[in-house]
């Protein structure tokens, strides 16, 4: 059943590099596209953004960020008398900070902080649910002003080495880290950090995400949108609680607890130059799959469960 799974990702019009499926802690499957391999980076796009959660998490538990219902002005005040002054970083990371809708594509600007700190204010905050990259740029910009340190090396100390993972985070050319996507590393890589969800924050023995913080991450914050704490929710009678971190073009880590099941699905990557990220110099490139379904995709996985 699990091959019937392969069969759909790998369809030549769905660009699959790279699956893995966990259970019970154990690859179960590990599939790459022709002339790509383990070692091979794939990228995250907004997966991006589960990371930057866990590690608001981390840095709360260490006293490096006071709390996330500070507002945002605290960390910007440029922002004072602005009418912003209210957001806070929980808005943020709930995408529900209020301000309104860029019409400009943040991934082609020089300095994406300062694009994603000048938009105006469109409803109050909290009021409504609108996914922005922007918002996620707010909590990483405020987090490395809070820590003192680029959210590159902060995530590399608290994170990735933890982890053993071996990630790239792309930076904007003013040295802004794209807090809403773009970290490098292999498959095996990501997988550590689903299974990292998968066992509640908890790696080799020790709280490496704070257990509370893990739980209000991978539950949904309002009833009109499955949607935590940059942490996509579901919840289901047969698969009960489940959450998943997504980026552009189906990158994905789909995490079942209830299964202890992890399921990875990237695209393929092709890595243009190196960060920072500056107009046509360097760039992501991951090629979109046709008729492609998350969850006819997981479904099938789901499905060669041998036990409930």
């Amino acid at each position: 059943k699990l091959e019937i799974a392969r069969d759909y990702a790998f369809e030549d019009r769905r660009n699959t590099q790279s699956v893995l499926v966990i259970r019970n802690g154990v690859i179960v499957s590990e599939w790459y596209a022709d002339g790509y391999g383990a070692d091979d980076l794939v990228t995250s796009w907004s997966v991006g953004k589960s990371f930057l959660s866990a590690i608001v998490g981390i840095a709360l538990e260490r006293s490096e960020l006071g709390s996330v219902d500070e507002p945002v002005v605290n960390y910007f005040p440029e922002w004072e008398g602005t009418g912003r002054d209210s957001i806070t970083l929980r808005h943020a990371l709930q995408m529900r900070s209020g301000l309104a809708l860029s019409t400009d594509n943040i991934y082609l600007q020089v300095n994406q902080l300062t694009h994603s700190l000048e938009r105006e204010v469109s409803v109050d905050p909290g009021t409504n649910w609108a996914y922005q990259n922007e918002d996620s740029m707010l909590v990483s910009g405020a987090l490395e002003r809070a820590t003192g340190k680029s959210l590159v090396d902060y995530a590399e100390e608290v994170l990735f080495e933890p982890l053993g993972m071996d990630a790239e985070w792309w930076t904007d050319y003013e040295g802004n880290a794209l807090g809403y996507c773009c970290i490098d590393a292999t498959a095996r890589d990501f997988a550590r950090f689903g299974l990292l969800f998968l066992r509640g924050g908890m790696w080799k023995g020790a709280q490496l995400v704070p257990a509370d913080w893990y739980a209000e991450s991978v539950v949904s914050s309002h009833n009109d949108m499955t949607y935590g704490l940059h942490w996509w929710t579901f919840d289901s009678r047969t698969h009960g609680p489940y959450f998943a971190a997504i980026g552009a073009m189906s990158q994905l880590i789909w995490v079942y607890p209830q299964h202890d099941l992890v399921v990875l699905r990237n695209g393929i990557y092709t890595r243009h130059g190196s960060e920072p990220r500056l107009s046509w110099e360097a760039y992501h490139e991951t090629l979109e799959p046709d008729d492609w379904d998350d969850f006819e995709f997981t479904g099938l996985v789901l499905d060669a469960l041998t036990t409930p």
